[in-house]
């Protein structure tokens, strides 16, 4: 009976490998594997799925850079869209040189929708909710994120990688 108990719990502990090798390998995030969305498709994607209720402007980087008091030097790519100042409705999409740049980025990003709130309350009441919903993407590779304030974010691309 003894040689029987050890191949049983020898095979009970090789049958418990299997299934944490599955687990392990089904958990495994795919999206570490896969292929970033090259940035002008992703904003072609973004501008033309209907999530904008109203035309968005390419703006110069500088203005850009200059809105979210953002370093442009921290950064190895980067697009601005707004609209024409009647709506809070707006698309950027950055690619950090650093995680100094992304943290930065990020944080003004939040401090862009902060103040963004705050300015439309007095007279844009309709687009807090806007910038209550904004959307902000960050890819595997952990620099690139994309932020939207979109009028219906469910119209975005769902990720920044194929």
């Amino acid at each position: 009976m003894g040689r029987r108990t050890s191949a049983a719990v020898g095979a009970v502990i090789a049958a418990l490998v299997v299934v944490a090798a599955i687990i392990v390998f089904l958990s495994t995030d795919k999206r570490d594997k896969a292929e970033l969305t090259p940035p002008e498709e992703y904003i072609s994607s973004a501008l033309s799925e209907g999530a904008f209720s109203v035309p968005l402007y390419a703006v110069d980087n500088a203005v850009g850079f200059m809105l979210y008091g953002l370093n442009a030097e921290d950064y190895s790519f980067a697009e601005f869209y707004f609209s024409d100042g009647a709506s809070a409705e707006e698309l950027a999409y950055l690619t950090a040189k650093s995680e100094e740049g992304l943290n930065a980025a990020l944080s003004a990003i939040s401090r862009r929708i902060d103040e963004q709130i705050a300015e439309c309350e007095g007279y844009l009441p309709a687009e807090i909710r806007k910038l209550e919903n904004a959307v902000i993407r960050q890819a595997p590779d952990k620099r690139t994120i994309s932020f939207a304030v979109a009028d219906d974010y469910t119209k975005l691309p769902a990720t920044l990688y194929d």
